[in-house]
């Protein structure tokens, strides 16, 4: 496979007309020194619509992809390489990011889950695709649909907010899931007005800490060590003071690999519905500055241009702020775009995703970030409904693949941004 790579920035110029073609004419040889971390992936026969030719993370240069690239190419047992991917309901339940986790974790080692969430207790919601959640007690929610949301929320985009003196939240992991082994889970929350007595618990062992008030606005976090867990672990919160004014906030729980010092973890951060103001309405982003991540994927688009079938004024400056957003916490991640496939809505095509194409790749040259066209690869005007009449896509609403079409853009991905880090 042939990794298109843009041209110093300084050098180029950007016209609808003509960027595409210099684009990608400009192609960096696979280099054969270069141990591959994943097979080449071969999509399926009977998506022929597919542009396999297009399937490349572009970028200006080698400084595009900061602390991703440096990672990738130090010592993968003492170096960990954190990915977080904000998106929608193309993201959320974690059939595209199942097989690029695999395929990273693979590459370079298992660093952990990730943030994890209890979204049915967010209701109207749905959960990822490897887990599900049982929980007691009465809760509110909010979560990043809303602009803004009703209650501040963080890099989940969502949280769960209860005044009942006790509470239990249950992960349990399905059995196609991998086993979990030993594991920090570090839980995300903000105590107000009260003090909360909290177990986690996996069935072989449990610990236990005392969380005093939040004496601030922020989302603090607190680390419990579960070793040889299996697919199940819980929270219990008591709360030991602190009267009916006091609220315990659920902000959700980072799984790290306790394991290993290096390995890849890849948080899921999508919210069904969402769209590309979605951090620019979080009231507590401060906590992205806690993941310490590499790589930040920006996925969203569709629910910003399927509606009207056109480029909203807002889009453009939301995009860059939102780049800018990350990059004033995070200096050194690599930042990457992606463009949305041709959907249908109402019995009509939403041919602005070719222009938001566009608009994302333009962007990511004057923003110096990565690009990927999602839209090309997808096999551009009509894509969706060959992906339907293959059976790769939800024949009802032609907007969303289905988990085997989610899991053939994951693998394209992946095998684009391990091409990408290889050859640089």
């Amino acid at each position: 496979m042939l990794l298109a790579a843009i041209p110093a920035a300084a050098s180029l110029t950007y016209s609808p007309s003509s960027y595409s073609t210099t684009l990608l004419t400009n192609k960096v040889a696979h280099n054969t020194n270069t141990k591959l971390w994943i097979p080449e992936y071969e999509a399926p026969s009977a998506l022929y619509n597919l542009n396999t030719a297009a399937n490349r993370i572009e970028f200006a240069n080698a400084s595009t992809l900061g602390s991703l690239l440096t990672k990738w190419r130090a010592n993968q047992n003492e170096t960990p390489i954190v990915i977080a991917h904000f998106g929608d309901s193309h993201v959320q339940p974690g059939w595209q990011v199942a097989p690029i986790r695999k395929a990273l974790q693979t590459a370079r080692g298992n660093g952990g889950r990730g943030m994890i969430f209890p979204y049915t207790i967010a209701k109207r919601t749905y959960s990822q695709e490897d887990y599900t959640i049982t929980s007691t007690g009465s809760w509110r929610t909010a979560n990043s649909i809303q602009q803004p949301p009703k209650i501040g929320v963080g890099v989940t985009g969502f949280v769960a907010v209860t005044s009942d003196s006790f509470v239990k939240v249950n992960f349990k992991f399905k059995q196609s899931a991998d086993t979990l082994g030993n594991i920090n889970a570090a839980l995300n929350f903000r105590a107000m007005n009260g003090r909360y007595e909290v177990t986690a618990s996996n069935g072989v062992a449990s610990q236990t800490k005392v969380i005093d008030a939040n004496i601030d606005n922020q989302i603090q976090s607190v680390n419990f060590e579960l070793p040889d867990t299996d697919k199940e672990f819980s929270f219990t919160i008591s709360r030991l003071s602190g009267g009916p004014n006091a609220e315990f906030e659920f902000h959700g729980v980072n799984l790290d690999n306790a394991n290993i010092n290096g390995g890849v973890t890849y948080h899921n951060l999508g919210v069904g519905g969402a769209n590309f103001k979605a951090i620019e309405q979080q009231k507590h982003f401060e906590q992205f500055a806690s993941l310490n991540a590499d790589l930040v994927i920006l996925d969203w688009g569709t629910n910003d241009i399927l509606y009207t079938n056109s480029i909203p004024n807002y889009l453009e400056r939301t995009i860059r702020n939102t780049i800018q957003k990350v990059r004033a916490i995070n200096p050194n991640a690599a930042i990457l775009l992606s463009s949305v496939q041709e959907t249908r809505y109402k019995g009509q095509r939403t041919t602005a995703a070719a222009q938001y194409s566009e608009l994302l790749r333009r962007i990511a040259i004057e923003e110096n970030v990565m690009f990927y066209d999602w839209y090309q690869v997808s096999g551009g005007p009509g894509s969706m409904r060959i992906f339907q009449d293959t059976g790769y896509a939800n024949p009802k609403d032609s907007i969303h693949l289905n988990g085997k079409g989610y899991r053939v853009k994951g693998e394209l991905f992946a095998q684009a941004l391990v091409d990408a880090l290889n050859n640089n």
